[in-house]
């Protein structure tokens, strides 16, 4: 197993557990990291991108062989989706878990990465994971004031959601870059995580639908048809 390897499945553990509980739902949020997460970053960042990606195979992290400058953005929170609203029984988005604060990594001033720390159980912050899908650097640079950016597990997918326009699009590749793709009002995408991470309660969410408009069609028709034939008769 390789280091990326280890760490991926280190990262994994918590958001399994907390996609398998559930989460309460987010309160107030910043766009302001906290001043531990700001310590971390500034005394660790640097040293466990030397040491876990250069001591690696730093192509497969798409760096260069070369380690030239590094550098780093600004911590950005990535909140996780809450799964009740994935389960189509909340209207929150946003589980009410402590976000990742996730930076860009620059080669010699090109994105090629992310890094992020969580707050422990413990109460500080601690490494969350070096090493993120390609796309999401770029919706880290893009991210505009208003816009929170989703992580949904465990498809590993991110998601740039309005909160003024309740608009979600999904961060995805578009022919070697990267793009934001076609909005989505709150209710497609909740439909849309039913139909991937809980498909048999989204068939039984439309059965229940269908019990409900049914009704509502048919009704009037039939009545319609009743005094047709009553109408017809006399």
């Amino acid at each position: 197993m390789t280091v990326r390897q280890l760490l991926m499945t280190l990262m994994v553990i918590p958001l399994a557990y907390f996609f398998l509980t559930g989460s309460p739902t987010a309160t107030s949020r910043s766009m302001e990291p906290p001043e531990e997460a700001k310590a971390f970053a500034e005394h660790h960042f640097p040293g466990l991108v030397e040491n876990l990606v250069f001591t690696d195979q730093p192509e497969t992290w798409g760096f260069s062989g070369e380690k030239g400058t590094i550098t780093f953005g600004e911590l950005v929170p990535v909140y996780g989706v809450n799964t009740d609203f994935a389960r189509g029984t909340s209207d929150d988005i946003l589980s009410g878990n402590e976000p990742d604060w996730v930076a860009v990594i620059f080669q010699d001033g090109r994105p090629v990465n992310a890094i992020g720390t969580r707050k422990s159980a413990g109460g500080g912050y601690e490494l969350a994971a070096v090493g993120y899908p390609p796309e999401l650097p770029y919706g880290l640079l893009h991210v505009h004031e208003g816009d929170i950016i989703v992580h949904v597990f465990p498809v590993e997918a991110y998601y740039v959601y309005s909160e003024q326009s309740d608009i979600v699009r999904k961060l995805e590749a578009d022919n070697g870059t990267f793009r934001l793709g076609e909005p989505m009002t709150k209710a497609q995408f909740q439909q849309a995580l039913m139909e991937l991470l809980f498909p048999e309660q989204a068939k039984r969410s439309s059965n229940k639908l269908l019990a409900v408009i049914l009704p509502v069609l048919i009704v009037p028709g039939g009545t319609w048809l009743f005094f047709r034939i009553k109408r017809t008769k006399r």
